[in-house]
């Protein structure tokens, strides 16, 4: 069971109120979220609901797993990273997935839990999550990538999301998200959101 040592913990619920995912800080490790347009995050996406949501990509908040926890009914299932080499022309596990839960009545996407390479890190909504938080807390796209998704490795981002960094290929997708969220979360600095430092400021 995940410990969140802070007492002002946020919290936002699914579509149908069932389900609650708190999390220790809005932004996990990263201070902010991704918008991810793999084939699982699109999956995912689709129960978005509410009035300006996006329901063609996902929105991820990486954070420490002790940082978050999920309430209520839920079924998961799992996604499983892939690596695709020589053109597309093949692919390869990197070694890595998620454990994703749902709603078990509306299906909403609640959050995920790292498998291997990412062991030890949630995934928390961020689309869920800014439902419920003041304007001045909401999280903001860090970038876009198209990971694992089937669109073409280079090229314009077909949603123009102009002003945010954007990463076709999986490899760039890949080492970029691993090297960000490691470089926050792995310097125990009281300023990573660390879940044994006091709740950054």
């Amino acid at each position: 069971m995940p410990i969140l040592t802070c007492s002002d913990v946020s919290k936002a619920q699914c579509n149908c109120k069932k389900c609650t995912v708190y999390q220790r800080v809005p932004g996990g490790v990263v201070g902010g979220h991704v918008a991810c347009h793999c084939n699982a995050c699109r999956h995912r996406a689709m129960r978005n609901s509410f009035e300006g949501e996006s329901t063609d990509f996902g929105t991820l908040v990486p954070d420490w797993c002790c940082n978050t926890k999920l309430t209520g009914p839920t079924t998961s299932f799992v996604s499983c990273g892939k690596l695709y080499c020589c053109g597309g022309a093949c692919c390869v596990p990197f070694g890595g997935g998620m454990i994703n839960y749902e709603c078990k009545e509306c299906k909403t996407f609640m959050m995920a839990h790292g498998l291997g390479a990412i062991t030890g890190f949630s995934f928390v909504n961020a689309t869920v999550m800014n439902r419920e938080l003041p304007e001045e807390k909401k999280t903001k796209p860090l970038w876009h990538q198209y990971y694992n998704s089937g669109v073409r490795p280079f090229g314009e981002d077909p949603k123009g999301k102009a002003g945010t960094a954007v990463y076709f290929a999986d490899t760039p997708s890949w080492a970029h998200i691993v090297a960000y969220m490691f470089g926050y979360a792995v310097p125990c600095g009281c300023n990573s959101n660390c879940c044994c430092c006091p709740p950054p400021k």
